[in-house]
């Protein structure tokens, strides 16, 4: 089994761990995402508090203003009224009143009766005199913190516990107040009152701190509810991630399976040499005489069964890379050929040329480069065109005529079946012309091609055109040639099948007699031949 196959069986292996390795790496770049997401949703959250802490503080500096501004009598029940008037304005004030000497004089709530003194050194002072103190006992509201703000002798009770607007109910809001220089700027531990986002023993938290008033805002939310808030942003990337992953794992192997396909195949076996050379013998219709042999390329996949040339030459002709089968044919039959020439001089080596290949400039020095090396005379090397549209083009016409000047005689391959009619083999100016296996199928049939045979005989005799004919299994299509008034030259399975070149070495010898150096010509590599000759 080859690698490519025993790799193509291994897919559904790499599709799950590519599927695998991408679902753990979704799966943490997701986590990642969403505690980041969280951490911007409590950013907004502390943001929003803090503006509203803010606006509360403008209220509170505001009421106290009013308070000082009094014109009623000191703690008198028309003041304390008037204070609780301002108190009912207010969404989060729920006291005030007078202090003297660092005492509570009067509450608008409680009465005129002293409460409690303050404490000696208030929490923050201002630089405008107003006082903060920390959450004094006796205005204490449940458990949570409150304030108590001094602005010359008027106190109030803020409540800090109304939360603002569009904050989840999952996002935990406190508010810290700070001494001057304890805050910092940027990120930092939460401890000291630094802006930003932290992880603090598994609970994400935001702080925003303000620039009005001596506290900062912190909204929290512990891990655990992040994730569980952001649990669709987190699976929907996960799956988003393992998706992708299968699918570029699945890319992987078209691409592989492309690289593995029968054109990268095809290539891979040129540049190896894998591609191996038959031969079939051309004799004399007449004689039965040996005159030459047709080069033919075979090739085994990489899954070790054959594949028709039919099949392969067409890949190298859509794909364009026709040249590089013929550079590969060319060379390795001139080296397979060059001994038997030697011994036998009239023998011809005809090789398959695509039309596409002629006007190629490299094509013309390959050849002579070839010849040269092998010491085969260019007159040995018959080229045969596969009748095509392409040999109508100019360029294709004018590579023909520089090839025969330079002496290889040129065939037309496959007559009959291409684009042509007969009238075009004056333009092309060839050699030959090699009769379709088509029409040698039809000798002794009703079929009109029959009547065609005649016909393409006499023109050929017109013209002055060698014919070979393709395809002649028995007897009686050889007879049909006998009578020819022209001489006929044949190819089929009833003189002898494609077969490799010490085999064709021993047939010849057979034929001609004497020995042609056939050690040179080991057996290479087992080839299993088609069911049909090419």
């Amino acid at each position: 089994m080859s690698d490519c196959s025993q790799r193509l069986q291994a897919a559904p292996l790499v599709v799950l761990i590519f599927a695998a390795a991408s679902a753990l790496i979704g799966y943490w770049l997701g986590r990642e995402l969403a505690i980041r997401q969280a951490g911007m949703l409590l950013a907004a959250a502390a943001g929003s508090a803090e503006q509203a802490g803010e606006s509360y503080a403008a209220q509170t500096r505001r009421l106290l203003a009013a308070m000082n501004a009094s014109a009623h009598p000191f703690c008198s029940d028309s003041e304390l009224a008037y204070f609780r008037h301002l108190l009912y304005q207010s969404t989060y004030l729920k006291e005030a009143g007078r202090v003297r000497n660092g005492a509570i004089a009067c509450s608008a709530m409680v009465g005129g009766a002293a409460l409690t003194r303050l404490p000696a050194r208030p929490g923050v002072q201002g630089p405008d005199g107003v006082k903060l103190y920390w959450d004094i006992v006796a205005f204490r509201l449940g458990e949570e913190p409150i304030v108590t703000v001094q602005s010359g002798d008027s106190y109030v009770v803020a409540d800090f516990r109304v939360r603002a607007e569009g904050i989840p109910d999952y996002v935990h809001i406190e508010t810290h107040p700070y001494k001057a220089g304890e805050r910092k700027g940027g990120q930092g531990e939460i401890g000291s009152m630094s802006e930003g986002v932290s992880m603090s023993d598994g609970t994400l938290v935001a702080t925003k701190c303000s620039k009005l008033y001596p506290a900062c805002t912190t909204a929290s939310i512990a891990l655990r509810d992040a994730l569980r808030v952001e649990r669709s942003l987190w699976l929907a990337i996960t799956a988003l991630s393992t998706l992708s992953g299968a699918v570029l794992s699945l890319l992987w192997i078209v691409i592989y399976r492309r690289s593995c396909s029968m054109e990268q195949q095809f290539r891979r076996a040129i540049s190896k040499g894998e591609i191996v050379l038959v031969y079939q013998p051309i004799v004399d219709v007449v004689t039965a005489r040996i005159v030459g042999a047709e080069a033919l390329a075979r090739w085994n996949g990489e899954d070790g069964f054959p594949v028709s040339p039919e099949v392969f030459v067409r890949v190298a002709e859509e794909r364009r890379f026709m040249s590089e089968l013929t550079r590969y044919v060319v060379n390795r039959a001139l080296d397979d050929f060059a001994p038997i020439v030697r011994r036998y001089p009239h023998l011809r080596l005809s090789v398959n040329v695509a039309a596409s290949d002629l006007p190629d400039p490299g094509f013309q020095p390959m050849l002579t480069a070839a010849v040269q090396r092998t010491g085969v005379s260019r007159q040995n090397l018959v080229l045969e065109v596969t009748e095509t549209c392409d040999a109508r083009c100019d360029e294709t016409i004018q590579a023909i005529s520089h090839l025969r000047q330079a002496g290889h005689p040129i065939h037309i391959d496959d007559f009959g079946t291409g684009y042509s009619s007969l009238s075009y083999l004056n333009d092309l100016a060839v050699d030959a012309i090699k009769i379709d296996r088509s029409f040698t199928r039809c000798i002794g049939t009703d079929s009109v091609n029959v009547g065609i045979l005649p016909q393409v005989l006499a023109m050929a005799e017109a013209l002055n055109l060698q014919v070979i004919v393709e395809g002649i299994e028995t007897p009686d299509q050889a007879a049909y040639f006998l009578n020819s008034r022209i001489r006929i030259l044949a190819q089929g399975w009833l003189f002898g099948r494609p077969a490799p070149i010490y085999e064709f070495v021993r047939l010849i010898a057979a034929k001609e007699g004497g020995l042609v150096r056939e050690h040179v010509f080991e057996k290479e590599t087992e080839l299993a031949l088609p069911s049909a000759a090419s």
